[in-house]
């Protein structure tokens, strides 16, 4: 299965590895390999788009460790790869080694009880990873430097010395069979449990890792623990730790810890798993109640990770996913026949694969269908161009180096890839993928893309009978316009009106750090916020105040729909220059980020109070501002455009009852806000949404993208003056009328439904029962916020440990508060199986009358103040999310302050706060909302 429940598939093409070694580095790698005799010849790489610099040290019980030093912060991260995933995997204990990851993270040991692990983990910093795929199972943490020797002393023990009892491990089986049944109701899980099946007839990627209802059945716990005994060995464990840390020290304490450790066996015998060449095209056809539009993928099975093929390859995906030279020029941006389309490619040990992930109308599939298999299968025949190969090679790096700022992620990522391919191979890969040429992108596509290795498998509705393909029908493409010159008035080179004027209003620092964060204020309302803690990457956020707020009732969506449609063109860059220039210079775009979060947070939240676009880079600020203000501020907005932006929208609200977890929010939503804009879906629905025309889009925009509404913060590469980033602003960005929008309006509560009208059912007919309990609460910005937040922080941990693994109960099991301009939310969200379900609703109800109680203690607070303080040292590390978080909670009047200033906010927290917040949010059950998805 190439999608598990966190997965790395980012990690294939936007994976996160930072970019420290140096040239003279990777000009010993390239001369060491210049006389290879395949593939093109290997010159340096630029130190900005490289792998991390490496060592590995094997110890004499076949633990292997990777070293990377980083000293930027005072963070160590560690990711710990058990590779022996689902390759090595029998039929018979398929997702075996998945239901294990579960039994780790549950925990038990001699020396740490069950949960303990976990605990303690977030305790001392954060867990990063945790999942199983096709070649390795993935634990890992990151933590300030000071917490390093505690939480690998746990981390350690949690992973090599697990006890095995009866009833928590039948607990536990009851959770990974709920998992799968939940996947099994996804519709794209479908998918890929088909396209798996016939594109690896023999090999166990051809199962799902996941495993199935009758394997987990079949599994005993002696079973299990002899599994789990045999390859948790050293032998079987590639561990990386990244950061401030000695190198010979660590290599030591390693060794005291770990290398006494005995091996396990050498390898796991399978029956001949070989895949024979295919000899025709293998296809598969479903159709699903719970999908309301047709999905296919479609692909071929490629080389594994260390082949020199794989950087072609990576290349390849890379140019099929571009939006002036992939795919979707033809198939969205000249005429709109998909409203999905991903193409990637990904790597494994032993086999990779080319996909193309889409989604339409039954009636338009076939004829997409058939097209798509000519174009791929003759793809070799009309070779890209120079230009395009070698900027597709250098997105694929800066893809893969861009979001590598904390030390945790760099583990993980950096790990992956050394892990799959070996060291020596990922050592080349960088060179390998910058000495692509248009000839060895055809020949990999010639030697991978024919018609006898076609892979495809489609999913419909219910309903639908799709129509057969179209012979007349043609897709076509405008050309790939070149890459587009910035230096031009408004972009890099001034404007032509006068700068506007600002001042400086305050420096302030976070937390006790060298990292400083500067504020201007424009005489036009804009506020500019620049960060600067040093590294190489920028992050850049233009949020917008506004939201639901502004939009209009019967144009419930617009707000999210002109973020999207932001990037199409703007008054400097005609329709696919934006994308080429986006391209060209490595930056990434988004309006959507959700920060490793499942609940889609920029749907559920950040929408809610306003709407923003986040560019990084890395490298210097200047092309990611010129554009910044480009698309933010002068935005073309074509109207073919909008109306294909409309049309994925109106597909993604169709789709959302597709996943119960999502679906129940935006109904709880409805429940708890009558009347209110927050009742509103942030996405529309399908008479609002179909109604929004290109000039409504256009007077939202000039209405509600004003200066005085707009708040721009930056974290900066070091050596970048703030003062000079706020200087670029004032004059390139100045042609921008100072209209003004005015105060938003007052943030006020949403009406109570009487109390018969608090409990609603929704009848879905799956076999997954959800809740969603909650109620109203606190604006974000309200002085006692940070305590609430803190007292769900403390329940949040009573009711997961709980309802996961002292109860077995579910899969999906959080209580938080979401924090809004207007009253903020407090939920909580629980899948139930449906035999315990009646029992557990009232157990959690029961749980709610005793925190009502208000009888927290001084040790749980003292715990919550202590995973701020930690959170805040890491978060100090990612540029993007902080940026993120400092350009809301000033838009929003919270104020950046609370952000720079979070461990102090925390540690001004009382008991008698909290627990007088717990007798108010708990205290009256009449008020609690109660939903039931059945």
């Amino acid at each position: 299965m190439r999608h598990p429940p966190k997965p790395p598939l980012a990690l294939l093409l936007a994976a996160t590895v930072a970019a420290t070694v140096a040239a003279t580095v990777a000009a010993t790698v390239a001369a060491t390999v210049a006389g290879c005799a395949h593939g093109p010849p290997l010159r340096p790489v630029p130190a900005a788009l490289d792998l991390p610099a490496f060592e590995v040290h094997r110890y004499d019980n076949g633990l292997t460790l990777v070293t990377v030093l980083d000293r930027r912060h005072p963070v160590i991260g560690v990711a710990a790869y058990v590779t022996t995933g689902g390759r090595t995997e029998s039929a018979k204990y398929a997702g075996a080694l998945h239901y294990i990851e579960h039994l780790v993270y549950k925990g038990g040991t001699a020396r740490f009880g069950p949960t303990v692990f976990r605990k303690k983990i977030a305790e001392l910093g954060d867990e990063v990873g945790g999942w199983t795929w096709d070649d390795e199972i993935n634990f890992g943490f990151e933590v300030p430097k000071r917490n390093f020797a505690a939480a690998f002393d746990v981390f350690a023990d949690s992973l090599f010395e697990l006890r095995f009892s009866r009833q928590w491990f039948e607990d536990e089986r009851r959770v990974v069979l709920q998992e799968i049944e939940k996947d099994r109701e996804q519709p794209w899980d479908q998918l890929w449990r088909a396209f798996d099946t016939l594109a690896y007839p023999r090999h166990p990627y051809g199962r799902a890792v996941i495993g199935d209802p009758a394997t987990i059945k079949a599994m005993t716990v002696d079973d299990l623990e002899r599994y789990y005994r045999e390859r948790f060995t050293p032998n079987h464990l590639v561990l990386v730790v990244t950061g401030d840390f000695e190198r010979p020290q660590l290599i030591a304490e390693v060794g005291r810890i770990l290398g006494s450790k005995k091996p396990g066996p050498a390898r796991f015998a399978l029956p001949d798993v070989t895949e024979a060449e295919p000899t025709t095209a293998a296809r598969w056809e479903g159709q699903a109640a719970e999908t309301k539009t047709s999905k296919a993928i479609v692909g071929v099975r490629t080389a594994g990770a260390s082949h020199e093929d794989t950087a072609a390859l990576l290349v390849l995906g890379e140019l099929l996913a571009s939006a002036g030279e992939g795919l979707q020029a033809y198939l969205f941006r000249h005429t709109q026949w998909v409203t999905t389309l991903r193409p990637s490619h990904t790597f494994m040990v032993d086999h990779g694969q080319l996909t193309v992930e889409l989604e339409t109308d039954p009636k338009r599939l076939r004829t997409i269908l058939a097209w798509l298999e000519r174009y791929l299968t003759t793809l070799h025949t009309r070779p890209y161009s120079k230009a395009a190969v070698s900027e597709a090679a250098r997105a694929v790096l800066a893809k893969r180096n861009r979001t590598l700022e904390g030390m945790g992620d760099l583990a993980q990522n950096a790990g992956f890839w050394i892990e799959r391919m070996g060291p020596e191979a990922a050592r080349l890969v960088s060179a390998r993928i910058l000495a692509q040429t248009p000839e060895s992108v055809a020949d990999v596509a010639r030697r991978y893309l024919r018609p006898v290795r076609w892979v495809e498998a489609v999913l419909h509705p219910m309903a639908a009978t799709a129509a057969p393909a179209d012979a007349t029908a043609t897709i076509t493409r405008d050309a790939p316009p070149p890459n587009p010159s910035l230096e031009r008035p408004g972009l890099l080179a001034a404007t032509t009106s006068p700068p506007w004027t600002f001042r400086a209003n305050g420096t302030f620092s976070e937390g006790a750090s060298a990292v400083q964060v500067a504020r201007f204020r424009y005489d036009n309302g804009l506020t500019l916020l620049v960060r600067t803690a040093g590294g190489r990457q920028t992050s850049a956020v233009a949020w917008v105040s506004g939201g639901q707020w502004v939009e209009p009732a019967e144009r419930a969506g617009i707000n999210l729909l002109t973020a999207r449609v932001l990037s199409s063109a703007t008054r400097n860059l005609p329709l696919g220059h934006v994308d080429r220039a986006l391209s060209a210079r490595g930056i990434q775009m988004d309006v959507e980020l959700s920060f490793d979060d499942r609940s889609n947070l920029s749907r559920n939240v950040f929408y809610r109070d306003g709407a923003f676009v986040a560019m990084t880079r890395v490298g210097s600020p200047w092309p990611v501002l010129a554009l910044l203000g480009d698309v933010v501020l002068r935005p073309a907005l074509p109207d073919g455009d909008v109306k294909r932006q409309r049309e994925v929208l109106l597909a993604e609200i169709a789709g959302i009852p597709e996943d119960n977890l999502e679906y129940i929010k935006q109904e709880f939503y409805r429940l708890a806000y009558p009347g209110h804009p927050y009742g509103r879906p942030t996405v529309g629905d399908r008479t609002t949404v179909a109604a929004i025309t290109r000039d409504e889009v256009a007077a939202f925009h000039a209405a509600q993208w004003t200066p005085d509404r707009l708040t721009v913060a930056l974290s900066v590469p070091a050596g970048v003056e703030p003062s000079a980033v706020a200087a670029f602003v004032a004059s390139r960005w100045s042609d921008v009328p100072s209209r003004r929008a005015g105060p938003l309006p007052d943030a006020t509560g949403p009406a109570r439904r009487a109390e018969a009208e608090r409990t609603q059912h929704l009848a879905l007919g799956k076999d997954q029962l959800c809740i969603n309990f909650g109620d109203t609460t606190l604006c974000e910005a309200d002085p006692q916020f940070p305590a609430l937040d803190m007292l769900l922080s403390i329940t949040r941990g009573r009711h997961f440990y709980k309802y996961v693994y002292e109860r077995g109960v579910s899969y999906r099991s959080w209580i938080r508060a979401w924090g809004h301009r207007g009253p903020s939310a407090w939920i909580v969200e629980n899948d139930i199986a449906r035999a315990r379900f009646g029992a557990i609703v009232a157990e959690i109800e029961a749980d709610l009358r005793d925190y009502a109680l208000g009888t927290f203690s001084q040790i749980e607070l003292s715990l919550a103040q202590t995973r701020v303080q930690n959170g805040a040292v890491l978060d100090r590390q990612k540029g993007l999310r902080t940026t993120f978080e400092l350009a809301r909670s000033e838009g929003l009047g919270i104020g950046l302050e609370r952000v720079v200033g979070r461990e102090k906010v925390a540690a001004s927290v009382t008991l008698e706060t909290i627990n007088a917040l717990a007798k108010v949010l708990f205290g009256d059950p009449k008020r609690v909302y109660r939903l039931f998805l059945e």
